[in-house]
């Protein structure tokens, strides 16, 4: 029991302490004793003939460490003249008073002028103290216009297809019965221009005409304009469409073979939409690669064979590889095709080449390393020019 009330009697020590009163200066009579800071938001951008809501919030420091809330100080927005442009007229400022929680909107008139970007002057002023700054306001056209292409590429002679939107600036409203410019350049200079009327959602349509070019490099810039507004520019690259034409393509099944062995090929003809040609004529010769093959179309016939092809567009075939190699070299074996599509000759050729069987022998140890004097099994494989394991 003595413990408990001990306790508690050292509690009561500790409260006291705690509570009792410090000795403390009283503070200053001037809120802003110590200094100012003020605070503005505004928007970054704004249109000719416009406002700008500036909020203020300004607080006094009446000691170092201590912020309050500056209520009833002067503050004075005004633009810097130097940033108006070189025949501006100096606009005059305004003042306004902040209130109990040292909060002030004000709305600032934008003058007249150019785009450009724009200094918006701000001072608070508390007795003998003043503090000034500075915000950054983009002045910029009072119209906007967005310009929009079907393809940034067009066919040499053809045409693309434009579209051009204008709206206010300060609103977002479409500019209707407007008047868009449209201009084609090339190298700046104008190839074509048109004027077109925007409809009720702020819209003109225009279909560029291209004119017709050898160069396929050539490049173009479409530019629409309009009164009050920035104008906007895409540029169009030319895009060669040369048509399609039909193919033959000769593709044999493997590359080299051995002596006396023949290799499947196939000869495939299609159609300019990649499609298969079904029933052509095809002429082909497969013979040695050292052996001429005729150039002229009389003797071609004589010696070429004929063939028709199948539901898939293709003719079958089989090189065969002589028996008879020279000792240590190779030979080629070719297929020569030929075929008149659409009154145009096409031709294609494949071929493969004939070696001599040739093993490799690999030896490897045992544990891959021969270490001096330790007995090991060595492991000896033979392969042939396939790959293929040798058994006999």
């Amino acid at each position: 029991m003595r413990v408990l009330r001990l306790g508690l009697g050292l509690c009561g020590v500790v409260i006291a302490a705690l509570g009792a009163p410090q000795d403390s200066q009283a503070l200053p009579a001037d809120p802003a004793s110590r200094g100012i800071a003020l605070y503005a938001h505004a928007a970054g951008s704004a249109v000719p003939g416009g406002k700008v809501s500036v909020a203020l919030e300004a607080y006094g420091f009446p000691a170092v460490t201590q912020a309050v809330a500056l209520a009833g100080a002067t503050v004075e927005l005004g633009w810097d003249p130097a940033s108006l442009g070189p025949d501006a007229k100096p606009a005059p400022s305004i003042t306004a008073t902040t209130d109990a929680q040292g909060h002030a909107v004000v709305d600032v008139p934008v003058p007249e002028g150019d785009a450009r970007e724009l200094k918006l002057l701000l001072a608070v002023r508390k007795n003998e103290h003043t503090r000034t700054s500075e915000l950054k306001v983009a002045r910029v056209q009072t119209r906007a216009l967005s310009l929009y292409l079907a393809d940034a590429t067009v066919v040499p002679g053809g045409s693309i297809l434009a579209w051009a939107r204008a709206s206010d600036q300060g609103n977002g409203r479409a500019m209707a019965g407007g008047r868009v410019a449209f201009r084609l350049l090339e190298g700046g200079v104008p190839r074509v221009e048109r004027s077109v009327t925007t409809d009720a959602s702020g819209l003109a349509r225009f279909e560029v005409p291209v004119p017709r070019v050898e160069e396929t490099a050539w490049s173009w810039t479409v530019e629409a304009s309009v009164e009050g507004a920035t104008p906007a520019a895409a540029q169009v690259a030319l895009r060669n469409e040369t048509p399609r034409t039909p193919s033959m393509v000769v593709k044999v099944d493997k590359q080299r073979v051995l002596a006396g062995e023949s290799s499947p090929f196939a000869i495939y003809l299609r159609d300019a939409s990649n499609r298969p040609l079904v029933g052509a004529r095809v002429t082909y010769v497969a013979a040695p690669k050292a052996q001429k093959v005729p150039e002229d179309a009389e003797a071609w016939e004589k010696v070429a064979k004929v063939a028709t092809t199948d539901a898939e567009g293709r003719v079958k075939g089989t090189l065969q590889a002589p028996s008879l190699v020279a000792p240590g070299g190779t030979a080629a074996v070719q297929v020569q095709a030929r075929a008149m599509l659409e009154g145009r000759e096409v031709r294609s050729s494949g071929s493969l080449t004939v070696g001599r069987a040739l093993e490799e022998v690999t030896v490897r140890p045992e544990a891959n390393v021969l270490v001096p004097g330790v007995p090991q099994k060595l492991l000896l494989s033979v392969t042939g020019d396939d790959g293929e394991p040798v058994t006999e």
